[in-house]
């Protein structure tokens, strides 16, 4: 009841945020600068979630790591 339902916003947010970037990306604007930092916000808020979860898939590949590690800074 707490570990899917949270991936799965994050996963939500994830999609619209790349789609965010994507049309700021294409047409630069202030309202879509303002839709991308509305959606990494979402996103950040959705990570701090899920962020406590030390257990199952997000320990496969490096994912928290690289969930730590976002974005590069490098």
């Amino acid at each position: 009841g707490f570990v899917r339902p949270a991936y799965a916003r994050l996963h939500d947010h994830a999609d619209s945020l790349s789609n965010a970037m994507r049309t700021l990306c294409d047409a630069p604007s202030q309202d879509h600068l303002d839709a991308a930092r509305a959606e990494f916000s979402g996103t950040v808020d959705a990570w701090s979630v899920v962020e406590i979860i030390r257990i199952g898939p997000i320990t496969q590949d490096n994912r928290l790591e690289r969930m730590l590690f976002w974005p590069d800074r490098k």
